[in-house]
C-alpha cells in the first residue's frame, strides 16, 4: 500500500471519527412550549441542569421542537392536578413531564419527581445525591400525582427555604419573603403566619388616641404584645383595621397570597360587656374574633375574590362557635397546641381532646388546616419519638378533609435533633401522609449518612419503642429528661461509633454525623448535671457541646435566639458559698427559665447575686414567669424527697411593713397536688440576698415545676429579684437502700 493511499485512509477515517463525535456532541432537545410560562421554562432549565450532571452530556432548551425527546409544560390539556400536580409519561423514546397548570409549580415538582424515579435525592439546603449514568436512555413511566394537601403545606425548620420547592412545599410564612413566577404559584401568608392582629392597629398609633379599640381584661388594658390583644367587638376598630388592611393589600397583595389575621400570642381576651355577651351566646372565648374575621372577610371578597382568610384555632380561641360560622373564605388554622407531639390522636387525652375539635370545626369552617408540632420545644437537641404519630395524624387529617398543613420543628436557627432528616420525613408526609414513615427515613439516612446511616436509623428506631414503652410525653415546653439515663446515653453513643467507624474518612458524611451527634452530647450535659453537678467530666462535657455549637453555628436551645448561650452559661453556674443546711446533703442549684420575651420578668445585671445576673420579676401580674422544672432532677419514680429554696432579694416601696405578703412560691407536682405558700417581706431582705423555703419533702414528677409568682401587689412591693433555686435532697439513705 502506497503511502499516499494510507494517508487517504488515514484521513477518511479521522474525518468519520470527527463527525461521529460531532454528533454525540450535538446537545440533546429539552421543549417547551412556544408561549412557555416563567414556571414551565424554569422547570425544564432545571431538568437540562441535573441531566448534564447524570449523563455527562449537553443538553438545551428550546422552544416547541417537533424532534425533542423530552418535553416539559403544557403540550396537552390536563384536568383535576391544580396548580402542585403532575403527569409524568414516558414510552422509552420520548418524555412528557406536565404540571396540571402553566404557571403552577406543578412543572417543577414533576421534573424532580421525574429525577428521583433515576435515582436522583433532594436532601438538605443544598445536599444532593445525584448518580452518575454512562449512557443516557429515557425510562418508561406512567406516573400522575397530586398532593395529599393541597391549599398549604409547609415546615416551619431551620433550612427549608433553599430545599422547599424540591420537596414540594408550598407555604411561605413570612410576608416579607418575595414570590418567584418561575417557582410556581405558592400559598404566601400576608404579613406573617400567626399573631398579626397589632400589625393592623399597632399600640404605637392608637393606644394614646383610641384606648378603646385594645382589649380589657382583668380590668385593665395591655398594649404589650405578650399581654395585649384587640377588643373585637368594637366597631370603629373594626372599620380601622378594613381601612389599614386595604392599604395594605394594595402594596403587598400577590396571587397567592393568604391574609392572616390572628390574635396575639396569648390568652388576654377582651372581658368589655359588649365582647362578654357575645361570647356567651357563642359558647366560647373567642365568638369575637369569629365575627370580627367574618367582617373583614366579607369587606375583602370582593375585591380578592381568589385570596383566603387564615384564621388561628388554638388556646381559647379553639374551641367552634356555637352559632356562627366563617365566612366561606376564611381558612382556620387549628394548632395542637396543648398535645402530646410524640403520640397519635388517639394516644393521649389532650390529643383524643384536639381530634374532637378538629372534627367539629367542619360545620363551622369550609377550610381547615392542621397546626402540627415536630420537635422537643424546651430543647431542640433532644429525642422526639413521633414518626409513627406524624404520619397517623397526617392520614387523619386526610380523611377528615383537612386541606392544609404546618408543622414547627427547630426553627430559630441551625442545629435541632436529625431536623435534616425531620425536615425531609414531615414534606413527604405531607405530600403522601400513607406513605411508611420508616421507609422515608431509611432512604434518607443511607444517602445523607452512607454507610453510617443504618446504625443511626437502628437507634431512632430503638428510642421510638423505647421511649413510647415507657410512656414518655412530649408537650410544649415540658420534656421526660429522666428517661435519659446512663443507659439510654451509652446507647445513643454506640450507635454514633458505629456510624463513625462505617464512613471512615468520608469527610462530608463525618460532618453531618458531627451535626447529628450533638444530641448525644446535649443529653450527656444532661446527664452530669443531674448525676455529678461539680466534676470535671461536667465541665469537659459543656466544653465540648460548646464548641460543637460554634462550629455548627447553634445559638438556640428552644424558640428564643440565644437560648443556647444562656443554657451553657447555666450549665456552668456554680454558687460563691454553700449554705448550711446543704452540708452533707446531695444539692442541686438550677437558674430559673424565664418568660423573658414579656413585660412580666426580665434579666439584669446585679453585682450581689451570685452570677452578677439576676431575673427581675416585675409585680402587677400573679402568673408562673419564673420556673424551674423538677423532673430534672434525679430521683423520678423513687423514694427521693426534695425541699425546694430560692435565693431572692425583694424591694419594697417605700414606708411599707415588713409584714406585707411579698410573693407566692410552690411546686405544681400533678393536677391532684400542688403545694404552695406566702412569703412576707420579713422573710426576705431587700438589701441582699436570702435563701427562702419555698416547700419541702416533695417527690420528683413527671409535669412539676417549683415556682415564684407575685401577687398583683405593686403597690407595696416594687420589685422581686431572683438568683437561683436551690434543691436538697433529704432522704439519701433510704433512696440507696
Amino acid at each position: 500500500m502506497s503511502l499516499k493511499r494510507s494517508s487517504v485512509i488515514f484521513l477518511s477515517i479521522s474525518l468519520l471519527l470527527a463527525v461521529m463525535m460531532s454528533q454525540a456532541a450535538e446537545p440533546l432537545k429539552i421543549a417547551v412550549p412556544e408561549d412557555a410560562s416563567e414556571a414551565e421554562q424554569y422547570a425544564a432549565s432545571e431538568l437540562k441542569g441535573y441531566l448534564t450532571k447524570i449523563y455527562g452530556i449537553p443538553f438545551v432548551v428550546v422552544k416547541d421542537a417537533k424532534d425533542a425527546p423530552i418535553r416539559v409544560g403544557a403540550f396537552k390539556k390536563t384536568d383535576g392536578l391544580g396548580n402542585d400536580g403532575f403527569e409524568i409519561s414516558a414510552d422509552g423514546k420520548r418524555l412528557l413531564i406536565q404540571g396540571g397548570t402553566r404557571e403552577g409549580s406543578g412543572n417543577l415538582y414533576g421534573v424532580y419527581e421525574y429525577l428521583e424515579n433515576l435515582g436522583c435525592r433532594f436532601l438538605f439546603k443544598e445536599e444532593e445525591f445525584i448518580p452518575a449514568k454512562k449512557t443516557f436512555s429515557i425510562p418508561k413511566l406512567k406516573i400522575r400525582q397530586k398532593p395529599a394537601f393541597e391549599l398549604i403545606r409547609l415546615v416551619i425548620a431551620e433550612g427549608y427555604w433553599k430545599t422547599r420547592h424540591k420537596l414540594r412545599l408550598n407555604g411561605i410564612f413570612y410576608g416579607n419573603t418575595k414570590f418567584e413566577p418561575k417557582t410556581g404559584i405558592g400559598t404566601k401568608y400576608l404579613p406573617d403566619g400567626s399573631h398579626t392582629t397589632f400589625t393592623f392597629i399597632p399600640p404605637a398609633k392608637y393606644s394614646k388616641t383610641h384606648p378603646e379599640y385594645y382589649a380589657t381584661h382583668d380590668k385593665r388594658r395591655s398594649f404589650e404584645k405578650s399581654t395585649g390583644e384587640l377588643c373585637f367587638s368594637n366597631p370603629e376598630m373594626t372599620a380601622e383595621f378594613i381601612r389599614n388592611v386595604k392599604a395594605y393589600l394594595k402594596k403587598t397583595y400577590c396571587k397567592g397570597a393568604m391574609l392572616g389575621i390572628t390574635p396575639m400570642d396569648n390568652q388576654k381576651y377582651c372581658e368589655c360587656p359588649r365582647c362578654a355577651a357575645i361570647n356567651e351566646e357563642e359558647g366560647t372565648k373567642g365568638g369575637t374574633l369569629v365575627r370580627f374575621i367574618n367582617q373583614v372577610a366579607a369587606a375583602l371578597e370582593k375585591e380578592y375574590p381568589d385570596m383566603k382568610i387564615k384564621g388561628n384555632a388554638y388556646q381559647y380561641h379553639r374551641f367552634p362557635p356555637k352559632k356562627t360560622s366563617y365566612h366561606k373564605n376564611v381558612m382556620i388554622d387549628l394548632a395542637m397546641v396543648e398535645g402530646d407531639y410524640s403520640k397519635s390522636f388517639s394516644g393521649a387525652p389532650e390529643n383524643e381532646e384536639f381530634l374532637r375539635l378538629l372534627t367539629e370545626w367542619k360545620d363551622r369552617c369550609s377550610h381547615r388546616m392542621l397546626g402540627d408540632y415536630g420537635t422537643t420545644f424546651d430543647n431542640y437537641l433532644l429525642p422526639m419519638p413521633n414518626f409513627d404519630a406524624l404520619a397517623d395524624r397526617l392520614r387523619t387529617a386526610h380523611k377528615l378533609g383537612v386541606e392544609g398543613v404546618g408543622t414547627i420543628n427547630a426553627h430559630t436557627g441551625p442545629g435541632g435533633e436529625f431536623n435534616e432528616l425531620r425536615l425531609y420525613l414531615t414534606s413527604r408526609l405531607y405530600w403522601n401522609p400513607y406513605a411508611d414513615p420508616w421507609k422515608i427515613a431509611a432512604d434518607f439516612c443511607d444517602h445523607y449518612y452512607g454507610k453510617g446511616g443504618k446504625y443511626l436509623l437502628d437507634y431512632i428506631k430503638y428510642y421510638h419503642q423505647y421511649l413510647n414503652e415507657k410512656k414518655a410525653a412530649y408537650y410544649f415546653l415540658r420534656h421526660p429528661e429522666q428517661f435519659y439515663d446512663q443507659a439510654f446515653v451509652d446507647r445513643a453513643e454506640q450507635a454514633f461509633r458505629k456510624a463513625y467507624d462505617a464512613v471512615g474518612s468520608d469527610p462530608v458524611r463525618r460532618a453531618r454525623i458531627d451535626l447529628s451527634y450533638t444530641t448525644v452530647q446535649m443529653m450527656r450535659v444532661l446527664l452530669l448535671k443531674r448525676t455529678q453537678p461539680d466534676s470535671k467530666a461536667l465541665t469537659q462535657a459543656i466544653d465540648r457541646l460548646e464548641a460543637a455549637c460554634k462550629r455548627f453555628r447553634i445559638n438556640a436551645k428552644a424558640e428564643t435566639p440565644g437560648s443556647m448561650k444562656f443554657f451553657l452559661e447555666s450549665m456552668r453556674f456554680r454558687i460563691k458559698e454553700v449554705p448550711g443546711f446543704c452540708k452533707g446533703k446531695k444539692w442541686s442549684v438550677q437558674i430559673p427559665s424565664v418568660w423573658t420575651n414579656s413585660n412580666w420578668a426580665k434579666w439584669i445585671q446585679d453585682p450581689a447575686s451570685d452570677t452578677g445576673k439576676v431575673v427581675q420579676l416585675n409585680t402587677f401580674h400573679n402568673a408562673w414567669a419564673v420556673y424551674w422544672k423538677i423532673n430534672n432532677l434525679p430521683g423520678y419514680n423513687s423514694p427521693v424527697r426534695y425541699d425546694a429554696y430560692v435565693r431572692v432579694r425583694v424591694i419594697p416601696q417605700p414606708g411599707v411593713s415588713n409584714k406585707v405578703p411579698a410573693f407566692t412560691c410552690g411546686v405544681w407536682l400533678a393536677k391532684s397536688d400542688s403545694r404552695s405558700r406566702t412569703v412576707r417581706l420579713n422573710e426576705c431582705s431587700q438589701d441582699s440576698y436570702r435563701y427562702v423555703k419555698i416547700v419541702e419533702n416533695f417527690p420528683v414528677t413527671l409535669e412539676g415545676s417549683a415556682w415564684i409568682a407575685p401577687m398583683k401587689n405593686e403597690k407595696t412591693i416594687k420589685e422581686i429579684r431572683i438568683d437561683h433555686f436551690l434543691f436538697v435532697r433529704r432522704d439519701d439513705e433510704q433512696a440507696e437502700k
